[in-house]
């Protein structure tokens, strides 16, 4: 028995040992007195005031027993209350005696976010709030392709040598710009007959008028006057006739009109290509010293702020859209494209194709989209959302842009170009990465759509245990 006993006793106390080095590891065991705050609380209790002569007790002692106003570093410091006018948030002074959207240690207790412009841009994406119809949708799929009505080739009027290029891909132009110079041996003849039929016509005038005096006076017969009359008639037209062609080159009446200044300055023979509409240059098929004709493309140029989406559309979806349509003014519709996953950007469908693809039993449908900063490219693939029914128009924001803590959803509003303003919101209906805000914001608010998240740690630092030092 005092064998087994001896044995037992030393496993006893290994127990005994190893439970309480483990009360010890997890904080359930406190050697020494007992106290309920850290150095670092005293300290921060001190220098707020929180505390008189460390925190004594009832009888001027310090005990080592902390009251409960010790306990909260806070205590006898209140955080302020954000008022919801926006105005009087930005002239409250904290309790530092400055206006609270500069203080640092502050701002954060009325959901302010100070982040300097540079930064915001490089980390934060915003959105203005927007109207958009909540109703039912029907997803296409399709590509982007040039709006036709907006496309220009420009050819040469006549054949030649090319001796100047004015313009270059991708460059912008206005309608009448000059794009490139052709030496042309055609042009240089039109003229050469032009001035001759000018100088022909002279000398028709001349005579006609020398016969009409003779013929007057008797002097002549009536014959010649009509002879020289005829040959009058004849030399105007042909010079009216080469006054055309000219225009076919180019040439407008003042350039007409200048053509024997010409002769002698060297341009008699050169051919202008100019841009026929404004917009881009799309297409370059000319280089210097290349002979072209008449036939032969040298420069596309497209208006690229209108652009078109072409999708199919199943057979089984025509009635609904047929019907809608049938109404007139296109249906509206969302289009987004992988390059920018976050933005929508707003479309009319305003054409069903005539006929049915019999292998796909699918109909092109083509959808009319602006595009006024470029940023959409002729030949991206894009999704399109089309309205199936008129659904309310209500203001949403980017799902994305909605936080949510302790049960309240909220926004981070732009007020300054660099302060944000957490702004609790209602939320409603979700659609097609969307989500509806009741009330509470003006239309033409500015919130963060991408990178809030970065904003919500700042407001809720105190929760996260970063808070002011008080």
């Amino acid at each position: 028995m005092k064998r087994k006993m001896s044995h037992a006793m030393p496993a006893f106390s290994v127990f005994v040992l190893l439970g309480v080095v483990s009360l010890w590891a997890t904080g359930n065991l406190h050697i020494g007195p007992l106290v309920f705050t850290s150095a670092v609380s005293h300290e921060r209790a001190a220098a707020d005031g929180c505390t008189d002569a460390a925190c004594p007790d009832d009888h001027g002692t310090n005990d080592g027993w902390a009251d409960a106003a010790c306990l909260d570093d806070h205590a006898g410091h209140k955080h302020a209350t954000a008022p919801t006018d926006i105005d009087a948030i930005l002239k409250m002074n904290c309790e530092h005696v400055v206006l609270i959207a500069d203080c640092d240690e502050c701002r954060y207790e009325v959901g302010l976010v100070k982040i300097g412009p540079r930064v915001s841009q490089a980390l934060l994406e915003i959105e203005t709030l927007s109207e958009r119809n909540m109703g039912g949708s029907l997803k296409l799929t399709g590509r982007i392709e040039l709006d036709q009505t907006r496309v220009a080739e420009v050819a040469p009027a006549a054949a030649g040598r090319v001796v100047a290029i004015e313009k270059l891909l991708g460059q912008k132009v206005k309608a009448g710009d000059v794009l490139a110079v052709i030496q042309s041996a055609e042009l240089g003849q039109a003229k050469a007959d032009y001035l001759e039929a000018k100088a022909r016509l002279e000398l028709a005038r001349t005579t006609f008028a020398r016969e009409k005096q003779l013929y007057e006076k008797k002097i002549t017969s009536h014959a010649d006057f009509l002879t020289a009359e005829s040959e009058l008639r004849r030399s105007e037209a042909a010079l009216s006739a080469l006054e055309k062609r000219l225009n076919l080159f180019g040439l407008d009446a003042a350039q007409i009109a200048a053509v024997d200044e010409d002769r002698d300055n060297g341009h008699f023979a050169q051919l202008v290509v100019r841009a026929a509409s404004d917009g881009t240059i799309i297409e370059q098929n000319v280089t210097l010293g290349k002979l072209v004709d008449s036939t032969e493309t040298l420069y596309t140029v497209a208006d690229l702020s209108s652009l078109w989406v072409w999708c199919d559309l199943y057979e089984r979806d025509l009635a609904a859209i047929h019907a809608r349509f049938a109404e007139g003014g296109g249906i509206k519709a969302g289009i987004r494209v992988a390059a920018l996953p976050n933005k929508i950007f707003d479309g009319t469908l305003d054409l069903i194709d005539t006929k049915l693809n019999a292998r796909t039993r699918t109909a092109r449908v083509r959808l009319s989209v602006g595009n006024p900063d470029g940023v959409l490219k002729a030949g991206m693939f894009a999704d399109a959302r089309v309205a199936q029914n008129d659904g309310p128009m209500v203001t949403v924001a980017p799902k994305t842009a909605v936080m949510s803590d302790a049960g309240k959803s909220f926004v981070f509003q732009q007020i300054q170009d660099d302060l944000w303003l957490r702004r609790d919101v209602v939320t409603g209906r979700e659609y097609d990465g969307y989500v509806e805000i009741v009330g509470s914001l003006p239309a033409d608010a500015r919130v963060v759509a991408k990178g809030a998240f970065m904003l919500k740690s700042d407001v809720l630092r105190e929760k996260m245990g970063a808070g002011c030092a008080h």
